[in-house]
């Protein structure tokens, strides 16, 4: 069992890299982009929050459609499909070339994590799905740390895109014949060896849950996501345009940040299962955004460029810190019968998120010729974010009446 464990993990590991290196890598050239084909900033912002539009309607069928299609042939589809597209992206020419080609991108992505999710569910007993899960969310640290690392091999935003592309090709048909290994060991009753999964109740049983709680769920995630998409997409303009830092300065950094991010990250998950409860998963959040909305403070109100990337490093590191909570809170909170159809709702937020981020920030770059006010809005989001998440701590030990 522990073979299979691992196995499947680092292969989901690998799929979750390579689809948010290809993700990410637009974000982290986009000053490049900007300056070769001639955008705004502002303009830039709203292309983005066009082609994330359009993936919500993606998010909308990706439940039904990871249950109807065969996963094996599914996520070989859409791991190749990204990966030309990516290709692409690096021969593009023009903002129409550039925005057709990133547009039909945006529509394969949310299905990566569900996609994996579903197969951790088939393959694993459920005492491996923490880690399983886990292991292959760091893929999204990972994936952000290897687009500047690249960048700083490649030299240019093309090559970039073009080799991390290519890396995507090479990936496709190993996954197909993994997990092809994989199915013939299926037993079709939830995880190698016929173990079922039973899910949990939720704290507050199967008596239903109120409308404002999953409200203030839902505003608790997007402030949380607002954050984590305007690292992903504008960090870059921020260091190298406002920081004045390339990208050979920073391939340290991102070293730690996916080493010791990714450590962080699965040592948090461990640690919330060993409290259990809300509480203790609430306090895991706590910790991890109320260290990073610090840590972004101090990037952006203080004069020395040295602390103001280390700062920007440690704000990384610690916001995984947060991550395993954020969907593992559902599970204390809303009962089993509507987890299903409030998770994808709840999924929507960090395409929303993006939304935001991306026009607010483009437009805040393009009119003050600077990343930094964005960047103290970041921390002033996740204060937001804490605040709702408090508030369901509250409504949990002190239910709203029916």
């Amino acid at each position: 069992m522990s073979s299979v464990l691992n196995t499947l993990s680092l292969l989901l590991l690998g799929i979750t890299t390579i689809a948010f290196a290809q993700l990410a890598l637009f974000g982290t050239v986009l000053p490049d982009i900007v300056n070769d084909i001639r955008i705004g900033y502002d303009f830039a912002g709203v292309l983005m929050a066009i082609w994330t539009l359009a993936s919500i309607v993606s998010v909308l069928t990706v439940g039904r459609s990871v249950d109807r299609i065969d996963v094996t042939w599914f996520i070989s589809f859409v791991m190749g499909f990204q990966s030309l597209l990516t290709l692409l992206t690096g021969f593009v020419n023009d903002v129409i070339t550039l925005s057709t080609v990133r547009l039909l991108f945006s529509l394969t992505i949310p299905f990566v994590w569900p996609i994996c999710a579903k197969i951790t569910s088939m393959h694993l007993a459920r005492l491996g799905y923490g880690y399983a899960t886990s292991l292959y969310d760091i893929g999204s640290i990972i994936g952000l740390a290897l687009t500047y690392i690249l960048m700083f091999f490649a030299h240019d935003w093309r090559n970039a895109m073009v080799i991390v592309g290519a890396i995507g090709f090479i990936y496709t048909p190993i996954v197909f014949i993994a997990l092809r290994g994989f199915v013939r060991g299926y037993t079709g009753k939830g995880g190698v060896g016929g173990k079922s999964f039973v899910g949990s109740q939720g704290s507050f049983g199967n008596r239903g849950v109120d409308g404002r709680i999953l409200a203030i769920l839902f505003l608790a995630f997007f402030f949380a996501m607002y954050t984590w998409t305007f690292m992903i997409n504008w960090l870059s303009t921020y260091v190298l345009n406002d920081l004045k830092f390339g990208y050979a300065d920073l391939v340290l950094h991102m070293l730690l940040i996916a080493v010791l991010g990714s450590v962080a990250e699965v040592l948090a998950g461990l640690y919330s299962d060993r409290i259990g409860g809300l509480r203790g998963k609430v306090s895991i959040i706590y910790i991890g955004l109320t260290t990073t909305a610090t840590a972004l403070l101090a990037s952006a109100l203080l004069r020395i460029p040295i602390i103001r990337i280390i700062s920007i490093t440690f704000s990384l590191i610690a916001y995984r810190i947060a991550t395993p909570a954020f969907w593992a809170i559902l599970n204390d909170v809303i009962p089993t019968d509507f987890i299903g159809k409030f998770g994808s709702i709840y999924n929507l937020a960090p395409s929303v998120a993006t939304i935001a981020s991306s026009v607010v920030s483009g437009y805040i770059i393009a009119l003050t010729s600077s990343a930094r006010y964005s960047v103290l809005l970041s921390a002033f989001s996740l204060v937001l974010s804490m605040m709702f998440y408090s508030l369901i701590d509250k409504l949990y030990r002190n239910p709203l009446p029916q």
